[in-house]
């Protein structure tokens, strides 16, 4: 919807300055779409709300994003991206590892019995 409404909101802007009355917003829905694993995806399309699934809604989901990017080189650099994630062998399981973070010590807190007292005294 923002791609949609910044568009019209660039030309009613651009047509003012031409001296020319703004258009009313119309949103097209373009459906909805979620990648949910490798090489599936779902989706919902069209006025009808048609469900794909699987490899079709995988593909479609492939299509619209690379649609979406400005230039040829930068769809070009996706799909090479895409095709090396997808036929690629190394699959595993993707882990964050945060051991240098600074963990918060629950010890360290003021006792729940010292607040209650200064609360009580301050009231």
């Amino acid at each position: 919807m923002a791609l949609q409404s910044g568009t019209w909101a660039a030309r009613n802007i651009l047509g003012e300055l031409k001296g020319k009355a703004p258009r009313s917003f119309h949103y097209l829905d373009k459906g909805i779409m979620a990648m949910i694993g490798r090489g599936a995806a779902v989706a919902e399309v069209g006025q009808a709300h048609h469900g794909l699934h699987g490899s079709i809604a995988f593909a479609a989901w492939l299509g619209v994003h690379a649609a979406l990017m400005s230039g040829v080189h930068n769809r070009t650099n996706a799909f090479v991206e895409w095709a090396g994630d997808y036929l690629g062998s190394s699959h595993g399981p993707y882990t964050l590892d945060r051991s240098e973070t600074p963990r918060i010590d629950w010890d360290d807190d003021i006792d729940d019995a010292a607040v209650s007292a200064a609360a009580a005294a301050s009231a």
